[in-house]
């Protein structure tokens, strides 16, 4: 299902990214092990985002696609559609250490 996956959200979830100002995550397509791609997304706010679901940018990203999509039920099934085609996933947190500036 990856290919189908990815067309979805080349056409649902792209635009309602860039409708909604988030960036798009940084995919890559897997060579080896269980997963067929994995996608990376820098959350300049930090963990603080995690917080409560869905969080801020969530909320802004599901307006963005029920306002593209003719309504919050089209986003709903979209929404759905594309989790159908998941067979697992998992979500896994961690940080990059940037150089030290000179304030």
């Amino acid at each position: 299902m990856a290919g189908p996956a990815r067309a979805y959200l080349a056409k649902y979830y792209a635009p309602a990214s860039a409708e909604s100002g988030l960036t798009r995550p940084i995919t890559l397509n897997m060579l080896s092990g269980p997963w067929d791609t994995a996608d990376f997304r820098a959350h300049p706010e930090g963990m603080a985002v995690f917080e409560w679901a869905p969080g801020p940018n969530g909320i802004k990203f599901r307006a963005a696609m029920a306002k593209l999509n003719g309504g919050e039920e089209n986003a709903r099934k979209i929404r759905a559609g594309y989790r159908a085609m998941i067979a697992s996933r998992s979500r896994e947190f961690g940080w990059r250490q940037l150089p030290p500036t000179d304030d």
